[in-house]
């Protein structure tokens, strides 16, 4: 007779992360103000808002932190030319 428990996905990573919190380290500083963040247990990853508070990285986020990343690049490279 086959053992009908169900399987977990979770890892013991994950449970760590979950007993006692990520464990976040900066990955990337995306301007002076807004920095990503990795978990090295888990890998989750985290981002500062403007007002400094710690929010889940969602693909939205990401790319605004990538458009950010290229509109500071580029005004610094145009405050430069000048």
């Amino acid at each position: 007779m086959k053992n009908s428990a169900p399987k977990s996905n979770l890892h013991f990573a994950d449970v760590c992360c979950k007993v006692f919190g990520h464990n976040y380290k900066k990955s990337r500083t995306v301007t002076s103000y807004i920095t990503e963040y990795r978990c090295t247990r888990c890998n989750a990853e985290a981002t500062t808002d403007e007002k400094g508070n710690l929010l889940k990285l969602t693909p939205q986020l990401k790319d605004i932190n990538e458009t950010l990343i290229y509109l500071c690049k580029k005004k610094r490279s145009a405050a430069a030319s000048i």
